[in-house]
C-alpha cells in the first residue's frame, strides 16, 4: 500500500507517445500529461491495483482504442434470424488484411442468446479496408433502421442485471442518451404489443439531452415509453387511478440509476479525460449521486430491484455512495449477482480505500485539514468494520478494461424488503372557487385591460426614467443622455422579461431572454412537455 507521504519505488508509468496502430488494427491513443498520469497512477495503485503486473496489464489496454460493439434489437424471432445472417457473413471475411492477421467480429461471451457483438477492428480500418467496407455499411444501415443499437459493451450490463421482465414498470432516472433505455424497452415489451401493461419512464435533467433521447427511442416505435424532464434527485411523485377511481402512488418494479460521474472508466473511448483528470469532479458529484439513488429507492416497489451504476473506477463515486445509500435507506440490501451473467469477468467491490485530494491521500476524516473539510465529507471514507460486515460491499461488481477488452464500469444491485412501508401521496389541494364577478368578465375585455395596463406601466417607466436622467444629467453630456434613454426604455417590460428568461430553464439549457418577450422561453415552457407527458401517463 502507498502511504500519504511516500511513493512506490518503481511505478509502471505509461509514457506519452504519438498515435500509432497496434497489430489488431486499433489505434494507440496518447495517454496524457505526466503530472496527470502520476496522480492517476498513485491514486489507483493505492486503492485498486497494488500488484505491478495487473496495473501494467490494465494501463496497456487502456491506451488502446475501444472495440466497436452493438446489440441486435429486432423483436421476436427476427433477432435470431438477423444474428444468424450476420454470423454467416462474418465467416466469409478474410483473416488477413493489409498483410496482417485481423480479428473478425465475434459475439460477446456473456451477452444472452449471442445478440451482443464485438468488432476488434478499429473503426478507421473498418471504413477504409475494402474487405470490411461491406460490414461497415451493413452496421450503419442496420443502426439507422433500428435493427441494431451501437452501444459500449459495459453499458449493456446494468439493464441485464436489473432483471427486467415483460409487463413491469421501470424508471430510468438518468436516461439520456438512451442506449440503456432502449434495452429496457425491449425487455418490458418484447412483442411491442400496445395492450401490454409494461412501461418505461425515461427521465433526464437536461432538456437538450431529452431531445437526443427521443431521437434514440423513436427508432423502436414503441408505445411503452414516457420521457420526462426533471432533476433526478427531485423527481416528482406520480399517481394513477385504481379500479375504484382512487388516486394511488405510482411505484416501479425496477429502477435504474446510471448516475452522472467523472467517467475515468471511459478513457479508451475518450482519452482526453486523462488531460484533465483529478478527484475534484468525483468529490463534487458524490452527494448528488447519493441523492439520486435515494430518490429512486423512494419510488421502488417492495420486493423490487434497483441498480446503481457509474462509468468510473473511483471508490468515492462507487462503494462510498453504496455504503451511504445503505445507511440512509434501511429498507435496501445489496443483492449477490455473482451467479448472473456467469461468463462476465468481474472483480468484487472493495471495503477499504483512501481519499485523494491536492496530491495527498487521506485514510480517515481525522487526517483531513480543516480547510479541506468542506469539500471532503465523512461519507467519502470507508465504513467501519461492523458496518462493512453488514453491508456486504463485496457484492458490488467492478469491471476492468483488461479483463475482457472493455471499458471500466461499476454496478451495484439493491433489493427492497417486501415488508417495507408503502409510498403515500399528499392530498391534493383544492383550487379556490371563482367568484361571480370574475366569471362575468369577458375574456376579450380582460385581455384588453391587461394590455392597456402594461402600456401604462411602460409609459410611466419611460417618463420616470426621463425625469431621472434630466435631473442627474450634467452639462455637456448629450451622448450619455441618449444612452440612458435607451436603457430606461429597457427597464420596464423588456428588463423584466430578460431577468425572468435567464437561468430558469433546466440544467444545460440557459437561454438568454429576449427583450420584452422572453418570460415564456426561459424555462417554464421547457418543462411543459415533461409535465404533460407525466399527466398523460397518470391518466392512462
Amino acid at each position: 500500500m502507498i502511504m500519504a507521504d511516500s511513493k512506490p519505488a518503481e511505478e509502471p508509468t505509461p509514457q506519452e507517445s504519438a498515435t500509432t496502430w497496434d497489430p489488431n488494427g486499433r489505434r494507440r491513443e496518447a495517454w496524457g500529461p505526466k503530472g496527470k498520469i502520476a496522480d492517476f497512477t498513485r491514486y489507483y495503485r493505492a486503492n485498486l491495483f497494488p500488484d505491478d503486473d495487473e496495473w501494467t496489464a490494465m494501463v496497456d489496454v487502456m491506451q488502446t482504442a475501444l472495440p466497436t460493439t452493438f446489440r441486435i434489437t429486432a423483436a421476436g424471432n427476427s433477432a435470431y434470424k438477423l444474428r444468424d445472417a450476420f454470423a454467416r457473413r462474418v465467416e466469409t471475411l478474410p483473416r488477413v488484411i493489409d498483410g496482417q492477421e485481423t480479428p473478425l467480429p465475434r459475439p460477446l461471451e456473456w451477452y444472452p442468446d449471442g445478440l451482443g457483438w464485438q468488432c476488434n477492428v478499429h473503426r478507421n480500418l473498418l471504413r477504409r479496408a475494402p474487405e470490411l467496407s461491406a460490414i461497415h455499411t451493413w452496421m450503419k444501415n442496420a443502426n439507422e433502421a433500428g435493427f441494431i443499437s451501437r452501444q459500449e459493451a459495459v453499458s449493456m450490463i446494468p439493464p441485464l442485471l436489473l432483471d427486467v421482465r415483460a409487463g413491469q414498470r421501470v424508471l430510468d432516472m438518468c436516461a439520456a442518451p438512451g442506449s440503456k433505455t432502449a434495452q429496457l424497452i425491449e425487455r418490458v415489451a418484447p412483442s411491442a404489443d400496445p395492450q401490454s401493461p409494461g412501461v418505461v419512464v425515461a427521465n433526464d435533467a437536461d432538456l437538450r439531452r431529452c431531445y437526443l433521447l427521443t431521437h434514440q427511442i423513436k427508432r423502436l416505435r414503441s408505445p411503452h415509453v414516457v420521457i420526462t424532464n426533471h432533476e433526478a434527485q427531485k423527481f416528482p411523485h406520480l399517481a394513477i387511478q385504481n379500479a375504484d377511481g382512487e388516486r394511488i402512488p405510482l411505484v416501479f418494479d425496477r429502477v435504474l440509476c446510471d448516475v452522472p460521474c467523472s467517467g475515468d472508466g471511459t478513457l479508451r473511448k475518450s482519452p482526453d479525460i486523462m488531460r484533465k483528470w483529478g478527484t475534484t469532479h468525483a468529490l463534487s458529484l458524490h452527494p448528488l449521486q447519493i441523492d439520486i439513488a435515494k430518490r429512486g429507492a423512494l419510488f421502488l416497489a417492495p420486493g423490487g430491484r434497483l441498480v446503481y451504476s457509474t462509468c468510473s473506477l473511483n471508490p468515492i463515486e462507487n462503494e462510498a455512495c453504496v455504503a451511504q445509500i445503505l445507511r440512509e435507506c434501511p429498507d435496501l440490501a445489496l443483492l449477490d449477482v455473482s451467479g448472473e451473467l456467469p461468463a462476465l469477468k468481474r472483480v468484487p467491490g472493495i471495503h477499504t480505500w483512501k481519499v485523494y485530494d491536492n496530491a495527498k491521500l487521506y485514510a480517515s476524516m481525522d487526517e483531513v485539514p480543516p480547510r479541506r473539510q468542506k469539500r471532503i465529507r465523512e461519507t467519502m471514507f470507508p465504513p467501519t468494520a461492523e458496518e462493512a460486515a453488514a453491508m456486504h460491499l463485496e457484492r458490488c461488481v467492478r469491471v476492468y478494461p483488461h479483463l475482457q477488452d472493455t471499458g471500466g464500469f461499476f454496478i451495484a444491485a439493491f433489493t427492497k424488503r417486501p415488508d417495507a412501508a408503502p409510498l403515500t401521496l399528499h392530498p391534493l389541494r383544492e383550487r379556490p372557487a371563482a367568484s361571480d364577478d370574475d366569471a362575468t368578465v369577458p375574456v376579450a375585455e380582460a385581455a384588453e385591460g391587461k394590455a392597456e395596463g402594461k402600456a401604462d406601466e411602460g409609459k410611466k417607466a419611460e417618463g420616470s426614467a426621463e425625469e431621472a436622467s434630466s435631473e442627474a444629467q450634467p452639462e455637456g453630456s448629450e451622448g450619455k443622455e441618449v444612452k440612458k434613454e435607451k436603457d430606461a426604455g429597457r427597464g420596464g417590460r423588456g428588463g423584466r422579461g430578460r431577468g425572468r428568461g435567464r437561468g430558469q430553464g433546466p440544467r444545460g439549457l440557459r437561454r438568454r431572454g429576449r427583450r420584452g418577450g422572453s418570460r415564456g422561453r426561459g424555462g417554464r415552457a421547457s418543462h411543459g412537455g415533461a409535465r404533460s407527458a407525466c399527466l398523460s401517463f397518470a391518466r392512462r
